[in-house]
């Protein structure tokens, strides 16, 4: 359950670095209404974000690391992972005072279908698959109980 929430996570993550970057770490956008600017994988906003360095923006990692903290303080903040993308786009203020616009609407629309399609990607498919023990015929019977640890998988005859 732990693995499918944090795949989930990270499967939003990535959505929303898509949405907002198309995950060009270069990727700047001017065209706010308040004259601020947004650069990198998860557009900081240098208003929302005063002390970080310029070139900062631009380094992926640290762009990531304070993208994904700003997601989990709206997610927080928000209570449900659409309120949490609406003030991650539109901001907390714009959002608990006059409501989400349309665009954040279709915003958040297209993260979680991205979301999803991330998601059904790395669905763990069930594969048979058969023990393969005549290559390891010296094995003991201490190390007996590891042997499906060892031995190479090899797919069932037929079986995809």
């Amino acid at each position: 359950m732990g693995r499918d929430r944090d795949r989930s996570k990270a499967a939003l993550a990535a959505a929303l670095a898509w949405e907002e970057s198309r995950l060009n770490p270069r990727a700047v956008n001017r065209g706010n209404r308040d004259g601020s600017v947004d650069r990198g994988l998860f557009q900081l906003n240098n208003r929302s974000f005063p002390r970080l360095e310029s070139e900062a923006f631009f380094n992926p990692e640290v762009n990531a690391r304070y993208g994904m903290g700003h997601l989990r303080l709206c997610l927080d903040t928000g209570g449900s992972e659409i309120a949490a993308l609406a003030m991650y786009n539109a901001g907390t203020v714009k959002v608990n005072s006059s409501g989400t616009p349309r665009s954040t609407l279709n915003y958040i629309n297209r993260i979680l279908e991205n979301r999803l399609k991330i998601e059904n990607r790395f669905i763990e498919r069930e594969i048979p698959y058969q023990v393969q023990e005549e290559d390891f015929s010296e094995i003991t019977a201490v190390t007996k109980p590891l042997l499906s640890l060892l031995i190479p998988l090899k797919p069932l005859a037929g079986k995809n």
